[in-house]
């Protein structure tokens, strides 16, 4: 017990205490004995001795990442029995794949990246010279690679016809720079002209880019040397794809060849507006153009579909009843002819033929001999 705590409450002393007796009234004085006890403690301290667990750090080590190839040369099969090889033009391409200039939304957060890849079904050639590969289609771009003869190659786009409008701005300003030519580029952003009208350069671009009228020779010799060129997928000594342009024609010689399917040669047209007519006067129609443009061809099948009505003069068996209607054609049309060469001529007609603009029209499928591609995005 503290030392305090004793000396305030402990009695050293004898204390009287009087009794009164209540019937006598007699004091008598007694004393009580109070006996004091005392304890001491001891008071110690004990050292704890605190000692902290040594951790680890744990450390991932990620695996070691090889290179793989995206495209190998053996996943490209073709049957030689099954597959024709002519000298052609490219014709299939594909829209503008330039990543957006952004990864980051307005509020700050981060986007979800699209993947760097893209995959294409696209026309296969095969190169007939060994040629370089360029890294874009304007003067003087640096030489990213070198094909050999009889490489496979696979075409994008052909010239600047599918070039939107900023990469169009991007292509004048290398081709034309030094000639001051440059106020035509603000022109083009302003009036937002496409690769399809200045390939076409047509009276109404001109007035748009504003040129002088000296200086139109300049740029037909440039749309006539672009024209030349198409984008192409190739696979580099790793076997990974990579693209460049090339130059598909040299002194008037096709350097490339494209390879076909041994089926029938046939073109495909898209996006016809066929809602109200039937099958016969679609067909009429299309026999029509080919005849005006003088092309040959053997057939014209229209896709067709079948419309339910009571009304209808014709049926069909579903469950062993008949369902009366009439069919229908679809928006789509092919085009069969007897050689590759009559085809290679319809669509070069067909293709910038004022009835089908607002159609597309290029090789049928089963006989392009399309291949899946996957290439990097710009």
């Amino acid at each position: 017990m503290p030392e305090s705590i004793v000396q305030k409450y402990a009695i050293y002393e004898w204390k009287p205490v009087s009794l009164v007796n209540t019937f006598t009234q007699d004091y008598h004085v007694e004393t009580e004995e109070v006996v004091v006890s005392q304890e001491k403690y001891e008071a110690y301290t004990e050292t704890v001795e605190v000692t902290e667990a040594e951790t680890e750090e744990s450390v991932l080590n990620p695996p070691d990442m090889q290179k793989s190839a995206t495209i190998e040369h053996d996943d490209i099969f073709d049957d030689t029995d099954d597959i024709s090889v002519v000298s052609s033009d490219v014709s299939s391409v594909i829209e503008d794949d330039i990543q957006s200039e952004s990864d980051f939304d307005d509020s700050g957060l981060e986007l979800v990246q699209e993947s760097p890849l893209i995959t294409q079904m696209l026309p296969t050639y095969e190169t007939k010279v060994a040629m370089t590969v360029r890294s874009d289609c304007t003067r003087d771009a640096p030489v990213i690679h070198t094909l050999s003869r009889k490489a496979r190659v696979f075409a994008l786009e052909n010239g600047i016809e599918k070039f939107p409008t900023q990469r169009l701005i991007r292509w004048w300003r290398k081709t034309f720079a030094g000639m001051n030519m440059d106020a035509a580029a603000d022109c083009i952003h302003q009036y937002k002209i496409t690769g399809r009208e200045l390939s076409a350069f047509e009276a109404d671009t001109r007035l748009k880019l504003g040129i002088e009228t000296y200086e139109y020779d300049v740029v037909r010799k440039a749309l006539k040397l672009v024209k030349r060129k198409s984008q192409v997928v190739f696979i580099d000594e790793n076997g990974v794809s990579q693209r460049g342009w090339i130059s598909k024609t040299k002194k008037g010689k096709q350097t490339i060849s494209r390879i076909f399917r041994k089926t029938t040669p046939s073109l495909v047209v898209h996006k016809m507006n066929n809602s109200q007519m039937t099958v016969e006067e679609c067909e009429e129609q299309m026999a029509y153009i080919l005849q005006e443009k003088t092309l040959n061809f053997d057939d014209i099948k229209f896709g067709t579909r079948f419309h339910e009505s009571r009304r209808g003069n014709e049926y069909i068996l579903r469950k062993g009843r008949r369902i009366h209607g009439n069919w229908k054609p679809e928006s789509h049309c092919f085009i069969e002819f007897e050689t590759y060469m009559d085809a290679a001529v319809a669509l070069g007609k067909l293709s910038g033929c004022s009835e089908l603009r607002n159609c597309e029209v290029d090789f049928a499928r089963e006989y392009a001999n399309l291949t899946e591609v996957t290439y990097p995005k710009f």
